[in-house]
């Protein structure tokens, strides 16, 4: 019922797995990956924790919890054997309350750059982080801006969108993914939460004529919708500053690089 509003592109089932097992296996390789079995699970640990409530279990999901709870005994067990500590990245909140010897649980990668970038250039770091804390007035103009560039940009292809105006905008912590001392770069990263207004026009065929013989519409309207939402993002600050010490004076540019492909809402 739908065909005469959409033209929905044939789906291509035939892939080719030689193909995509090739890729996997060159990626494994390139990315020095290790496949870490089951069985280095201790099942003598596993079963206190479940007792005792420990994470990852404690809310009785036991579909859930149980592989959790051995993929994360395997590391642990993995870890000792290799005398190493590893950072164990997911953004389950069970594994990331977890406490562990062996395993530092992180929401994401950005979360292990920030740490590693922080153990060297102490109060270079935090230099940096004044600056950023600072300039949020300009840091939410420039998000302001280049929102809504992005979704005039997006929403181009499908319909008509004007009056974007962002009138709340909320940062949380930003994380430092990159920092190059030879250019004085420092490139944080973090998610906004962005409240807009648009107005979008888009065509209207409730009242349209369409030829079921030509297959299309020889006649329809515009509808105009008013848009009051938010969304979540992902974005990415890079400020560059460097420092005369000849006349004691700051200079600093800064610019928002880019909103990250990956959207929340």
């Amino acid at each position: 019922e739908f065909n005469k509003y959409l033209s929905i592109p044939k789906l291509d089932i035939n892939l080719d797995y030689d193909n995509l097992k090739k890729q996997l296996d060159e990626f494994i390789k390139k990315g020095k990956v290790q496949i870490l079995p089951f069985q280095y699970a201790d099942l003598n640990s596993i079963i206190p924790r479940y007792f005792n409530h420990e994470k990852p279990f404690g809310l009785g999901k036991k579909k859930h919890e149980f592989p959790d709870a051995i993929v994360l005994s395997a590391i642990e067990v993995w870890c000792e054997k290799q005398d190493c500590e590893i950072y164990l990245v997911s953004g389950d909140e069970d594994l990331n309350s977890i406490t562990s010897k062996r395993v530092t649980a992180v929401s994401s990668l950005r979360d292990i750059l920030d740490r590693i970038n922080r153990q060297y250039e102490v109060d270079r770091i935090k230099w940096f982080e004044n600056l950023f804390s600072n300039s949020k007035t300009s840091i939410i103009d420039k998000i302001k801006d280049k929102f809504k560039e992005e979704i005039e940009d997006q929403m181009s292809f499908d319909a008509e969108i004007s009056n974007v105006k962002t009138y709340d905008v909320k940062l949380f912590k930003a994380s430092i993914v990159q920092d190059n001392k030879e250019t004085g770069e420092v490139i944080f990263q973090l998610d906004v939460d962005i409240h807009f207004y648009a107005d979008i026009e888009h065509e209207d065929f409730d009242n349209g004529i369409y030829d079921s013989e030509e297959g299309r519409w020889l006649t329809y309207g515009r509808k105009t919708r008013h848009i009051n939402a938010s969304t979540t993002q992902t974005v990415e600050i890079s400020i560059e500053a460097f420092m005369t010490t000849r006349f004691c004076m700051i200079q600093m540019t800064m610019m928002l690089i880019a909103f990250i492909v990956v959207s929340h809402q």
